[in-house]
C-alpha cells in the first residue's frame, strides 16, 4: 500500500506523525458534559523556541474534523526542519517576504518570524534544489514556519463524541446541539484553553467554511473575543446564504423533521452523502485526483439540528440563533422569533478574508456584501482569488492552493 493509501486510514495523530512531526492530544470538557478532542502539532526542530511560537487555531467546516487540514498532499519535514511536499521544499522566508494571502496577514499581526527562524533553522532550499514557494498542506506548512499549530474538533465529530453522561449511541440529546452551541460553548472554552496552555493572551485563527460561521457568531455575541482573536482569517466566509441555487433552497422542505428529530445525520445516508457533494461544488472532475481523501476525511459526523440551523437561515434570509418555536422561544429569548448575531457588535480590526465569490455557491457574492456592510470595522485585507472556477473545497485543496492560499 502507498504511502498515500495509507493516508486514508490514518487519523490526526497518525497523519502528523506520518509526516515526521509529533503530537499532543488535549481533551476539553465543556459546561454543558461535552468532552472535545484538540490536537497540537509539535515541531520538533523548534520545540526549544515554543515560548516564542504563536498560537493558532483552525477551525474545521461541517460535517468535517480536523484532518481536512492535513490531507492534502504527500510530505514530511526532514532533520534540518525543512517542510518538502511533491520533493519540493516550502520556504518559510519567502512566505513571510512576499505573500500576498495568510503571509501578509500574519505578518501584518506582528509576529516575527525571524525570532523563530534563525540561522541555525534557515528553511531556504540551497541553490539548484526546486522550490515549492509554499506548500499546500495548511497545518504543516504552518508548523513549519514557526507557529504552533491547534486543530480543533467540535462535538459530535469522531473525535469528539464523548461526554461525561450521555452516550451518543443510545441517548438522542447528546445530538441536541445546534450552531449556537458550538459557537457559544465549544469555541470559546477551546480558545481559553488555548490561551492558558500557551500563556498567550490572543491567539490566530483560521476558519474554513462552518468554522467562519462560528467565529462570526462568537465575536458578535461575545465581543470581547475581538481582542483576543488576532487575526480571524476567514477561508470560504459563511455567514449569509440567500443567494444559493434554487435545487439548493428546496431543501428547506426538510428542516422541520430534521428539527424535530434531533439525531446524528449519518442515519440519513443519502443526505449526508448529498451534503458533502454540495459542499465539493459541482465540478467534481475537477477534484479527482484526490477525491479518495476527502471522502476518507472530509465526510464526518455532526447532527440534524445544525443542518436545520443552516437551513433555517436559508429561509428566514439571516443570520441568527436556532429557531425552537414560538414557546420555546419564548422561554428562551423573550421573543416569539430568535435573535439575530448583531454582527455590528464586532469591534476588531483584525479579520481577513479569502473568497472566491464566482463559484463558490456557499459564498457568493452578493451575500458576502451583505456580510461586509453590516460589519462596522474595515477589513486587514480582502482578497478575492483570481480563478473564476475556484469552488467551496478548492482552499484545501487545489492544485494551486499554494498559490492563492498558504502563501
Amino acid at each position: 500500500m502507498g504511502k498515500d493509501q495509507k493516508d486514508l486510514k490514518r487519523t490526526t495523530p497518525q497523519l502528523i506523525e506520518s509526516r515526521n512531526f509529533e503530537t499532543q492530544t488535549h481533551y476539553i470538557t465543556t459546561s454543558d458534559g461535552y468532552i472535545l478532542t484538540v490536537y497540537r502539532i509539535i515541531n520538533p526542530y523548534l520545540r526549544h523556541k515554543s515560548s516564542d511560537l504563536k498560537p493558532i487555531l483552525l477551525q474545521h467546516g461541517f460535517t468535517a474534523n480536523s484532518d481536512e487540514f492535513l490531507v492534502s498532499r504527500i510530505g514530511s519535514i526532514d532533520a534540518n526542519g525543512k517542510y518538502s511536499e511533491d520533493n519540493r521544499v516550502t520556504d518559510c522566508n519567502r512566505l513571510a517576504r512576499v505573500g500576498k494571502t495568510l503571509g501578509f496577514v500574519l505578518s501584518a499581526c506582528g509576529y516575527d518570524r525571524k525570532q523563530v527562524l534563525n540561522k541555525s533553522h534557515d528553511t531556504r532550499p540551497q541553490r539548484g534544489s526546486p522550490l515549492l514557494r509554499v506548500g499546500k498542506t495548511l497545518g504543516f506548512v504552518l508548523s513549519a514556519c514557526g507557529y504552533d499549530v491547534w486543530l480543533s474538533n467540535i462535538r459530535g465529530n469522531k473525535y469528539s463524541t464523548n461526554h461525561t453522561t450521555l452516550d451518543p449511541k443510545e441517548d438522542h440529546h447528546f445530538w441536541r446541539f445546534t450552531i449556537d452551541e458550538l459557537s457559544q460553548i465549544d469555541l470559546p472554552v477551546i480558545i481559553d484553553y488555548i490561551r492558558k496552555q500557551t500563556d498567550k493572551p490572543k491567539i490566530g485563527y483560521i476558519g474554513y467554511s462552518m468554522g467562519t460561521t462560528l467565529m462570526f457568531a462568537l465575536l458578535s455575541s461575545q465581543p470581547e473575543y475581538s481582542g483576543v482573536i488576532d487575526p480571524f482569517i476567514a477561508l470560504a466566509p459563511v455567514v449569509y446564504l440567500s443567494r444559493l441555487p434554487k435545487y439548493l433552497k428546496q431543501f428547506t422542505i426538510l428542516e422541520p423533521f430534521l428539527r424535530a428529530f434531533p439525531m446524528p445525520l449519518i442515519r440519513f445516508g443519502y443526505l449526508r452523502k448529498l451534503t458533502t457533494e454540495i459542499l465539493s461544488g459541482q465540478e467534481l472532475t475537477d477534484h479527482m485526483a484526490y477525491m479518495n481523501a476527502m471522502a476518507a476525511h472530509l465526510i464526518d459526523e455532526s447532527s440534524t439540528l445544525v443542518l436545520s440551523h443552516y437551513l433555517q437561515m436559508i429561509s428566514n434570509d439571516n443570520f441568527g440563533r436556532y429557531d425552537y418555536g414560538l414557546s420555546q422561544n419564548l422561554y428562551l429569548y423573550g421573543s416569539p422569533k430568535s435573535p439575530d448575531y448583531p454582527l455590528a457588535n464586532i469591534t476588531s480590526h483584525r479579520i481577513a478574508f479569502i473568497e472566491s465569490p464566482e463559484n463558490d455557491i456557499f459564498s457568493g457574492h452578493e451575500d458576502l456584501q451583505r456580510l461586509k456592510s453590516e460589519l462596522k470595522v474595515d477589513l486587514l485585507m480582502d482578497y478575492r482569488i483570481p480563478d473564476n472556477k475556484w469552488t467551496h473545497v478548492d482552499y484545501l485543496f487545489h492544485n494551486r492552493a499554494d498559490k492563492y492560499v498558504t502563501k
